[in-house]
Parts: C-alpha cells; sequence; structure tokens
C-alpha cells in the first residue's frame, strides 16, 4: 500500500466533487477533538482519480491500481473467440464482488473495449455497446471498484486487422465513448493497448528516437496495415477537446514492453493546469535482470505514475504446469516487491480467462475465481499473484455503518457529501463525520472513504471494507 496509507492512525475528511460544493457548504461539520479542517477545504474539490507528480491520487490519497484485467467486456457477440464468450457469460456481480472482496482485495478493474466495435459505422451498434460498458463500469463501481478502460484492436477485439497503431478507428472508438464518462473521475482511458513500432529490444537497450516520434506524432515508417498511424499526443488533445479531464494511460511501445529511450517531455496536457497523465508498462519479460526493469519503466516511475495493466508469468510451453519450476515462477515474488517499492500499481491478466488459450498464464484456475498454483495443474501465477494483492491492501473493517444523515433524503446518484454518525466494527459512533456517499440504486446507500479512518479498522481505499451498504 502507498507509504501515506500506512502512517494513518487519525480520522481525516477528505475530498468530494467540485459540482458538489454546494451542497457541502450546506452541511454543518461538527469534527471530533482532533480537527482536519485545513485538509479538508485542501482536497474538496479533488475528488476521484488523478495525476500528482509521479503517483496517482483517489480523493486526494496516493493510490495505487491493484486488481485484474478482464476481457468479458469486449465484443460478447464476436464469433470465434470462445475466452470473449466465456469471460461475457460470468461476467456478473458474483465475478466483481469476488475479486474486490476478502480473497483478492483488488481495488480497481480494467475493462478492455472493442474498437472495433465502438469505431462502427451503425450508430445503433455503438450505442447497444457502449449501453454494455455503462452497465459494466455501474457493476464495478457498486462494489468499489475503480475502473480502466483500455482501447483494444487485437483479436479479441473481433477486428480481423489488428493494428500497430492507432488509427482514424481509435479517433472515431475514443469520439464515441470518452463523453460517456467524462464525468466520472473513478474511471481512467488507456488510450490503446499494447502499441507495436519495430523490433523489441534486448535487455537494457533503448528503442530508436524515430520510433518514439511515431508514437508520439503518428509521423514515422510503420504503415500501420494500411491505415494512417495517429500518435498518442492526438488521441490525448481529442480526448481533452471532448470535454473529458479523467486520467489518460499511455502504453510504451514494443506492446507495453518499454519506454526506454522516450524523450523526457513525453506527452503534454496542455488542455488542463496540470497534467492528468500516466504511463502502462505489461511487464511480461520479468525474467530480465532488474537493470532491464529500470530501463523499461522503472525509471520513468520517478517522474511519472507507471501502472502494470498487464501482468501474469507464462511461458511457451503448452500443457499443464507451464511456467512451474522455471525462473519465470521463482522470479515473481520478488518482481512484484519490485512493483510495490516504487509504487507500480500492478493488474492480473486475466482475472475472467482460466481456460482456453489462456491455460498457459492463467491466473484463476476454475470459475469460482480460485487461483492457480504451482506445481498442482493447471499451474499458474495465480497463488503468488493473490499474495502479492492480499499483503499489500490496507486492513479490512468488517462493518461500517452511517446513521442520522444530513441531508436526507437525497437522490445524487454519485458523489455526494453528507454527514452522520459514522461506526466501524462495532464500536462507538462518532457523529457529525462528513462522509461522501454513492447512491448505487433506489434504496442502497454505499459509504466510501473519503473519511481517513484509523488504519487498524480501515484502510483509505474503496476496495477496503468501506464501501459496504449503509
Amino acid at each position: 500500500m502507498p507509504k501515506l496509507g500506512r502512517r494513518l492512525s487519525t480520522l481525516a475528511a477528505v475530498g468530494t466533487s467540485h459540482r458538489l460544493r454546494a451542497v457541502f457548504a450546506l452541511v454543518v461539520v461538527v469534527l471530533p477533538p482532533l480537527t482536519f479542517v485545513g485538509q479538508w477545504q485542501a482536497e474538496a474539490a479533488s475528488s476521484g482519480l488523478r495525476v500528482s507528480s509521479n503517483q496517482l491520487l483517489l480523493d486526494g490519497a496516493p493510490f495505487e491500481p491493484r486488481g485484474f484485467t478482464l476481457i468479458g467486456v469486449l465484443d460478447p457477440a464476436c464469433t470465434g473467440q470462445p475466452d470473449d464468450t466465456n469471460a461475457n457469460a460470468h461476467f456478473t456481480p458474483t465475478e466483481l464482488s469476488t475479486l474486490a472482496g476478502a480473497a483478492w482485495v483488488a481495488n480497481t478493474v480494467r475493462f478492455q473495449v472493442s474498437q472495433f466495435v465502438l469505431s462502427d459505422p451503425n450508430p445503433a451498434t455503438v450505442s447497444a455497446y457502449l449501453g454494455q460498458v455503462q452497465d459494466a463500469v455501474t457493476k464495478a463501481h457498486t462494489v468499489g471498484l475503480s475502473v480502466i478502460l483500455s482501447m483494444d484492436d487485437q483479436p479479441l477485439s473481433c477486428d480481423p486487422v489488428s493494428h500497430d497503431l492507432p488509427s482514424a478507428a481509435t479517433v472515431g472508438a475514443w469520439a464515441n465513448l470518452a463523453p460517456v464518462f467524462a464525468g466520472d473521475s473513478d474511471v481512467m482511458f488507456e488510450l490503446y493497448n499494447e502499441p507495436v513500432d519495430g523490433p523489441p529490444p534486448g535487455p537494457g537497450q533503448t528503442l530508436p528516437g524515430a520510433e518514439w516520434t511515431q508514437w508520439l506524432t503518428g509521423v514515422g515508417t510503420d504503415t500501420n496495415e494500411g491505415a494512417l498511424p495517429i500518435g498518442m499526443q492526438d488521441l490525448v488533445n481529442d480526448i481533452r477537446a471532448a470535454g473529458a479531464s479523467n486520467v489518460l494511460i499511455a502504453d510504451g511501445l514494443n506492446k507495453a514492453g518499454t519506454f526506454a529511450g522516450m524523450p523526457a517531455s513525453n506527452l503534454t496536457d496542455g488542455s488542463l493546469p496540470t497534467p492528468n497523465i500516466a504511463y502502462a508498462v505489461h511487464p511480461y519479460y520479468d525474467t530480465d535482470p532488474q537493470s532491464s526493469w529500470d530501463a523499461r519503466f522503472g525509471n520513468l516511475s520517478a517522474t511519472d505514475p507507471v501502472v502494470a495493466t498487464e501482468w501474469n508469468f507464462t511461458t511457451s510451453t503448452t500443457g499443464s504446469n507451464a511456467g512451474c519450476g522455471t525462473a519465470k515462477q521463482t522470479v515473481a515474488p520478488e518482481f512484484l516487491t519490485y512493483l510495490a517499492d516504487r509504487g507500480i500499481g500492478v493488474l492480473g491478466y486475466a482475472g475472467d480467462a482460466p481456460l482456453g488459450a489462456f491455460e498457459t498464464r492463467a491466473i484463476m484456475a476454475d470459475w469460482n475465481w480460485n487461483p492457480t498454483t504451482c506445481p498442482a495443474p493447471p499451474g499458474g501465477p495465480g497463488v503468488d499473484f493473490q499474495n502479492y494483492l492480499t499483503s499489500t491492501a490496507s486492513p479490512r473493517a468488517s462493518a461500517i455503518s452511517l446513521s442520522s444523515i444530513t441531508p436526507s433524503p437525497f437522490t445524487v446518484f454519485d458523489h455526494v457529501v453528507v454527514t452522520g454518525t459514522l461506526s466501524i466494527d462495532g464500536q462507538p459512533g462518532v457523529a457529525g463525520i462528513p462522509v461522501t456517499v454513492r447512491r448505487t440504486d433506489a434504496t442502497g446507500i454505499h459509504v466510501l472513504p473519503t473519511v481517513f479512518l484509523n488504519s487498524a479498522l480501515c484502510g483509505q481505499r474503496r476496495h477496503s471494507g468501506c464501501d459496504q451498504p449503509a
């Protein structure tokens, strides 16, 4: 967990949406003897996810995304992709609550979404698919999960031609998707999954500057399978022009394998007062020496937020126990510790693909979301990843309740500040605590941890037991 989270031992109120300042102004706050009014005022306008220097913040507190990539929101109507079909069939509130629950304690899910469908010329097709994505995001938020939406153009997205780099279809897809979630600061946008330009570098090697120029601007020698390449900077500019200030995540080259050689200036976010851009790596090469980890993405994490939006260990071996007993297995705990020490969040790939083409690298052993383990067939990184998630998660509160809510009733289906008597794990309630809540349906209210609680009772992240029905 972030270093700040380890030091929290007092009650402090933080963050709500700037559009709800008027609600906050109407609330009479009676704080306990230790007051944090200054912190509350400073962070009242910074709810949701944003970038600050080289870290992500959630409601003003350091946040490392930890959880899973899910493929079940890719085109469920896609034919010839049984992994899509199986994952979609098992995409339920039970799946999400299991991932966010005590067994895995995820705080984030990354939904890969289909560029092919989102850029379809038929508005009805796009609208129907947007509805599916919205439903998925709502389900994730309901159990306290932050969300990354990753634009995907690989075979699982149903596109008959996978493109190395973004194209006009990427621009069109974001034009349809970004405005839908522009008002949800708990959703991050991953611009383009696993761009490629040129051969992969070896350990410690950097990519030529010309490849980074094409990554940034679209101008270069990669013909992109006949589709005019679009630069990452163009995608940033287009999304900002659409009115979305969400955190944007840019994948490195070599299929998100490296940032070695990327100019220090990298992406700009000129439309915002401060940049709201992070970077994504898919470190499937974790048996390289640590100097390679540093060069590929570790050094970048000292200046910019970095998230490993996919990880597992795998080999080219087929059949049961692939990867077990190899260097990929033995180095996994060390590698995950390396990420944690640098504040780099990590998402397991994938949380909804225990069978089929993913068998040789599955994190899940079955559709009950039990982890794979070595050497038991089918083998895999599940137990290592589960140990990582549970060891780095904030302590959980088993019960949280909020009573005597003021103002009441309220109808806003989003973050809204109320005051009430807050009780954690049966302890005597503390009255007059300002708390952000989200109404998730016609009757249910979920308390979000915009009050920093004693870390022995409740961590600062939404997945840490602070998002239980009140």
